[in-house]
């Protein structure tokens, strides 16, 4: 019995040839990570560094700026790689999160999550829905190899961490067509990154104090809202609850002995997301504590 066998991954009676989706499918990330990295670096160097110069964060020339970064600037700990990073993740987080909801808002399973388990495992995904997630986990695999020349805060192993369970559960959720829970999962986590990132970019003008003050409670509210309560109290909460019945009639995620395995990998790392996540809310608390010492919010990492 080997490692793909049937048993270890799909409710029992269940063919890969009978599944509707196709694990193959996620070898398109691997083929395209290379690819968004050089338009992340494309898009740093013509897009942010003119908008930036035109800002104000900059007073160097244009075209210096652009051949300094496409000669290597952006391996470089300077305080305008800070910024430029911080804009591709924006940039990113915004344009997914608006395609995202956009292709969900339809879905039945966005307004009811028990949707996600009806039909299961002959769910179909759809097109958008398919690019929706190909792109996502492309995204989270092209973070990985630039986090070797990315800035590095006090959170970098556990963001590391992060990245690479989310490209776990993002792998096994496909293979055993966990792709709607998953979708939601990941579009509750881009809302609050589109927040913070933006936070972070205009926090670099410091004429514009109240402005980032503004974001970040806005952050706030949206971080609790995701992360600290949608997440575990909806979409973890259906997976450990609504999902066994689908599985199997007797499946008990506490089984660990249980087949199948897949499903039970994933409540576990989801837990282990969980946990990250109130490792970044004691940041956040020293961030507000810090706020109410200084006077203006700061990074507490």
């Amino acid at each position: 019995m080997g490692l793909f066998n049937e048993t270890y991954w799909l409710p029992p009676g269940i063919q890969w040839s009978q599944m509707p989706i196709d694990a193959r499918d996620l070898l398109y990330p691997v083929i395209f990570t290379v690819p968004m990295i050089f338009l992340r670096v494309l898009l740093e160097a013509f897009v942010a560094i003119p908008i930036g110069h035109f800002l104000g964060y900059d007073k160097e020339e244009i075209s210096s700026q652009i051949i300094a970064h496409l000669h290597g600037g952006f391996v470089f700990n300077t305080r305008k790689k800070r910024i430029l990073e911080c804009f591709w993740r924006f940039v990113y987080y915004t344009s997914m999160f608006i395609y995202g909801f956009k292709t969900l808002a339809t879905k039945p399973w966005l307004w009811d999550i028990k949707e996600c388990w009806t039909g299961y495992p002959w769910q179909s995904v759809d097109d958008d829905t398919w690019y929706y997630y190909m792109i996502s986990v492309t995204f989270y695999c092209s973070l990985l190899i630039p986090s070797f020349f990315d800035v590095r805060r006090h959170d970098y192993w556990q963001m590391i961490v992060h990245h690479i369970i989310a490209i776990i559960l993002f792998q096994l959720s496909y293979i055993i067509n966990f792709v709607k829970a998953a979708a939601l999962v990941n579009l509750c986590h881009d809302a609050a990154d589109v927040f913070i990132d933006g936070w972070k970019l205009i926090k670099y003008d410091k004429s514009k104090e109240a402005i980032s003050n503004v974001i970040f409670v806005l952050f706030l509210i949206c971080w609790i809202v995701t992360r600290l309560v949608y997440f575990p109290f909806v979409a973890l909460r259906s997976i450990i609850v609504d999902s066994p019945s689908v599985i199997r009639p007797d499946y008990n995620f506490l089984d660990p002995f249980q087949t199948p395995f897949a499903p039970r990998i994933i409540v576990y790392l989801a837990c282990c997301l969980l946990g990250l996540h109130v490792f970044w809310t004691v940041i956040i608390v020293k961030m507000i504590y810090k706020t109410a010492t200084c006077g203006e919010v700061v990074d507490a990492r």
